[in-house]
């Protein structure tokens, strides 16, 4: 989770994207804010900043590809996304290409935005539209889209105007159907609303749980949190109540526990419902890599461990979940650091 308080500086905003670029890519998004990286793959790469450039580093914090982009996003199915400079100044019309783990450009600048691959395609904008190009850097699906979503499935959610849709692979809609929100497939299902009614469907667009509640947010580990008279609680791919509405406010499971909302703190709860962390946290991300980031005492960020301890001290401006065994941190603004699991800085 990133503090909104102080994002506002170049350097955080870059790296909030970088972060966010995978996690948008390989987690449908949903009716709650989230903002956490996703679990780290083997030998995943970092992007890191220092004097405007961009490279990567490894979990060892080792620079791996040398400070050289005007921005790099994180890797996902072996390409990161990077923009490129042009002379002095950053290339923003046609300068997204992509590397690999090497650091050799795989695909040249051409794009003008490019998100991060997943089911084999990523979406890329060019002329203000969004389209898809495969990993050798061809445009497969022309971009035409205002929106475009990720292939966690053998669908993806596009949106052109105000209306949804799903496309396969090939560009085509296999279905009829359109939405006025529409997620990426999690789990098997894609949360849509049509008219104001929020469906969970399948991929042959079949209506599998139609909802009667306020808001809802993407099956995860086989929950889905939902929100009902103002409070929220979690169902099953039954549509059946398995933790009656009760909080005040409800995140997606992950790492085993969804944080909550009571009485304006935050907390945790296990897959039964069952409080793991009782709520008093002012602010606090989900859990990954056993730990989840945490407001604490002087209004500064560090993070806790799933028996509600803290396991790296509060010190920090802003955070973001941990990716794998690292994950990024700002003692001030314009100062970035990544951190392992016992606290301690593995990079710069």
């Amino acid at each position: 989770m990133i503090a909104r308080s102080v994002i506002s500086s170049l350097t955080m905003t870059a790296l909030a994207v970088s972060v966010l670029s995978l996690a948008a890519a390989t987690r449908n998004s949903s009716a709650l804010a989230q903002e956490e990286a996703p679990a780290a793959t083997v030998g995943v790469l970092y992007p890191v900043e220092k004097g405007g450039k961009w490279g990567f580093i490894d979990a060892s914090g080792q620079l791996v590809v040398r400070l050289q982009y005007a921005w790099a996003g994180t890797f996902s199915q072996g390409l990161a996304p990077v923009r490129a400079f042009e002379g002095e100044r950053v290339q923003i019309k046609g300068g997204v290409g992509y590397v690999n783990a090497a650091g050799r450009q795989v695909i040249e600048p051409q794009f003008d935005q490019g998100g991060s691959f997943v089911g084999g395609l990523a979406p890329v904008q060019m002329g203000g539209k969004w389209g898809y190009a495969n990993p050798q850097g061809k445009t497969v699906i022309a971009p035409q889209f205002d929106y475009a979503g990720s292939f966690s499935g053998e669908l993806a959610p596009v949106r052109v105007g105000r209306q949804f849709r799903y496309i396969d692979k090939t560009g085509q809609s296999p279905s009829r159907m359109l939405y006025s929100q529409a997620n990426d497939f999690a789990e098997g299902l894609a949360l849509v609303m049509v008219g104001k009614e929020w469906r969970f469907i399948d991929e042959s667009s079949r209506t599998i749980i139609r909802l009667n509640v306020q808001q809802a947010a993407s099956f995860s580990q086989g929950l889905a949190a939902v929100q009902s008279q103002g409070k929220w609680g979690f169902i099953d791919k039954s549509g059946a109540y398995v933790i009656k509405p009760q909080f005040e406010q409800a995140e997606s499971f992950s790492d085993g526990l969804a944080m909550i909302g009571q009485g304006g703190k935050k907390g945790f709860i296990d897959a039964t419902g069952q409080i793991a962390i009782k709520p008093q946290f002012a602010m606090c991300g989900n859990f990954s890599s056993g730990l989840a980031a945490a407001l604490l005492e002087g209004n500064k960020w560090g993070f806790i461990a799933k028996n509600g301890a803290v396991a790296v001290a509060a010190q920090y401006e802003a955070v973001t979940a941990f990716q794998g065994p690292l994950a990024a941190v700002f003692p001030k603004e314009n100062q970035m650091l990544y951190i392992n699991a016992e606290g301690k800085t593995v990079w710069p």
